[in-house]
């Protein structure tokens, strides 16, 4: 009896198998795809991979933090001005390093530089909200990355716990501002706007 395998789900799409070595620009001559694909330190990753898949949506949870965020800075940018955004939307940090944020704000005074197909640079605002696959990767390098490329602040939103940390920059490097629970608020000095956790999980 022949033995049947499943063909991993980068070779059907035509993708580079995670932690394949390349550099940026090769990077960007794959295909546009509509999930978490990223290069960290020279490598392909794919956040949400879970053995030979990869998740082909997000949960429920996940998807209405996102909405319930973007809504949020939305909101303030009618009011207040810039950009925001959710993925798939590249980020080109440097030749080694291409990532997504799940929402992203850019200031009027942004130093981000839009090109045709992604940013150059990283956002003032990045909010990622985390996923069991993407615990680690949220909280420790992409916090890293955010830090040493500008980003003014970083909120990780934590759709089980109800939590939401909250990184500010200071001088160059990350100060932790708090971890707030969905019944308290917080104020962002970039969005110059006191925002309500529960608005973030409203409907979940």
């Amino acid at each position: 009896m022949t033995e049947y395998t499943k063909q991993p789900f980068w070779e059907i799409a035509g993708l580079p198998a995670p932690g394949t070595r390349m550099t940026a620009q090769e990077f960007l001559q794959y295909p546009e795809v509509n999930f978490h694909m990223e290069l960290i330190d020279g490598v392909v990753f794919y956040p949400h991979l879970t053995e030979d898949e990869i998740s082909r949506s997000p949960t429920p949870k996940h998807q209405c933090v996102v909405g319930n965020t973007f809504m949020i800075l939305h909101s303030h940018v009618r009011q207040f001005g810039g950009e925001v955004f959710g993925v798939p939307v590249d980020l080109y940090l440097d030749e080694r390093h291409i990532i997504q944020a799940d929402v992203m704000w850019l200031s009027p005074d942004t130093d981000i530089v839009e090109t045709e197909k992604q940013f150059r640079g990283a956002p003032d605002l990045a909010v990622e909200i985390l996923s069991p696959s993407t615990t680690r990767h949220d909280t420790v390098t992409k916090r890293a990355l955010y830090e040493k490329h500008g980003t003014r602040e970083y909120w990780i939103i934590d759709p089980v716990k109800f939590e939401i940390t909250v990184y500010s920059a200071d001088s160059g490097a990350f100060t932790l501002t708090g971890t707030y629970s969905k019944t308290q608020t917080f104020t962002s000095p970039p969005l110059n706007i006191t925002v309500a956790a529960a608005d973030i999980f409203k409907g979940i």
